[in-house]
């Protein structure tokens, strides 16, 4: 194949994704798919079938990207680990302290556009009132069609 052709499948951009690894032209990482694969044990055609924007291609790149650098994706998945492990911590510390064993609290989070509203559904099955913008402007008109 001639390499002006070729597809570079794996990119680094600094501000996507942290400057880690990702297949081009999403925001999926080489740690994603590693995960995927190795950990979870999905087959390549599996991952493509469930993100059916990928090539197999693409995904064998993010694979032989991980074995050419290994120790430097099993880093950044070690510290995205330690950081949602930091944030738990945190927010366990902040609810702790803040209201007691017996106090009932709510904790209200503005979510942004570019979160799924699937999050807003399972913090709502923890018990933390999560609030898309939807959400409030569905409020706000029912509130002025009610007034």
């Amino acid at each position: 194949m001639d390499t002006a052709l070729e597809k570079k499948h794996v990119v680094k951009t600094p501000g996507t994704c942290g400057g880690k690894p990702r297949i081009e032209g999403t925001r999926i990482r080489v740690q994603d798919v590693y995960v995927w694969h190795e950990l979870q044990g999905q087959a390549p055609e599996e991952i493509v079938n469930n993100f059916p924007h990928l090539s197999l291609a693409d995904v064998y790149s993010a694979l032989a990207y991980f074995f050419d650098h290994r120790d430097e994706i099993l880093r950044d998945v070690q510290e995205d680990h330690e950081y949602v492990e930091q944030l738990k911590s945190s927010l366990a510390l902040v609810l702790s302290t803040s209201c007691g064993a017996r106090t009932p609290m709510e904790i209200r989070f503005h979510l942004d556009e570019q979160v799924v509203k699937a999050v807003a559904v399972g913090l709502r099955l923890h018990g933390i009132d999560a609030t898309t913008p939807a959400d409030t402007e569905l409020l706000e008109s029912a509130g002025r069609r009610a007034a």
